[in-house]
């Protein structure tokens, strides 16, 4: 009976771990309030490259013919403007507009593809 009781607990301590690694993001997200508020007027593009990233498929900048937008796996938008000599004249944040739902099905979706590739 004790045995039993030992093996539910260690299940349930188990799903509860597996439900945490499922929901909590890993690593400080690069695109974000806070990577946003480190940008600085008169900063180059090498330095918003070095804070926002330069390559990556949720973090790659998309070039336009005024500036950079970096992009996260939950649609959060920095875009940056650079004047003629290449530094930040301008910066906007764009938050995400997808609910909690939205956001943790698309966090839990590659975790659970890449389980079962």
């Amino acid at each position: 009976m004790k045995r039993k009781w030992l093996l539910l607990f260690a299940l349930f301590v188990l799903a509860v771990l597996a439900t945490g690694w499922l929901f909590v993001p890993f690593a400080e997200p690069r695109i974000g309030r806070k990577s946003f508020d480190k940008i600085q007027l008169g900063w180059t593009v090498q330095q918003a490259e070095e804070l926002l990233g330069e390559h990556g498929l949720s973090e790659m900048p998309k070039w336009t013919d005024f500036g950079h937008f970096w992009i996260d796996d939950d649609l959060n938008a920095i875009y940056v403007k650079f004047d003629r000599g290449q530094v930040v004249s301008e910066k906007l944040f764009i938050p995400s507009k997808l609910s909690l739902f939205e956001r943790l099905k698309r966090r839990i979706q590659p975790r659970i593809q890449a389980m079962w590739p």
